[in-house]
């Protein structure tokens, strides 16, 4: 049998070679990750009354709200988010926000690539329109027929407009339905006779027509 001598540098070598391979697997079986390139908003939604939501319509760069017909839009809105993961987005999930066309949301990914997306109101309210049914006389009823008035004292309301483009409120109303408004004109101490617009606004429509005549 042949006969072996180790020298310590040998021995050295051999360590050291041993290492290297060892080394070499672990970099072999090393994962790569790479950032998450992922920027969007996948669901956008509003409560609207404590009970329902509305969800955003996500298009494009747009989160399009259509806001439910005869409900008042809100000054501001607080949305819950949820976007790519790993993503960021401002203003935050369950921040307060205006609710404005203005209103603008951005999207960063993991890997620094951003997305802004831009809110946008519909107004699903019907275009409100009327006509005077009977001829207005000072101190007397007149009617208003029509569609779509919001049936609520608060959110309708009527004015004579005169050659002066002065608005005197109709006030106050004795009957108002979604297709009827029914009032007193003014009396002679406080109008004249003569030609007058009359304008309604009724939710977030507002309509005027005429000119119409008062008689005495």
């Amino acid at each position: 049998m042949p006969e072996y001598k180790f020298t310590r540098s040998s021995v050295m070598s051999c360590t050291l070679g041993v290492l290297v391979l060892f080394l070499a697997s672990l970099s072999a079986c090393k994962k790569e990750y790479t950032d998450f390139p992922y920027h969007d908003i996948e669901h956008f939604e509003v409560s609207i009354d404590g009970k329902s939501n509305i969800d955003g319509v996500l298009k494009g760069d747009s989160i399009i709200m259509y806001w439910p017909p005869f409900m008042d839009m809100p000054d501001s809105i607080t949305p819950r988010i949820r976007v790519s993961e790993r993503a960021s987005i401002v203003p935050a999930s369950g921040q307060k926000v205006a609710f404005s066309d203005a209103t603008r949301y951005t999207v960063t990914a993991q890997d620094g690539q951003a997305k802004t997306y831009h809110l946008k109101r519909v107004n699903n309210q019907p275009l409100l329109d009327f006509e005077l049914a009977r001829t207005m006389v000072r101190g007397a009823l007149f009617l208003l027929r029509g569609n779509y008035f919001v049936a609520d004292t608060a959110k309708t309301r009527v004015y004579l407009i005169d050659k002066d483009k002065k608005e005197i409120r109709i006030d106050p109303v004795t009957t108002l339905t979604i297709a009827n408004f029914n009032a007193r004109v003014p009396a002679a101490n406080v109008i004249d006779t003569g030609s007058y617009f009359i304008k309604m606004i009724s939710g977030s429509r507002m309509k005027i027509n005429g000119p119409y005549k008062i008689a005495r």
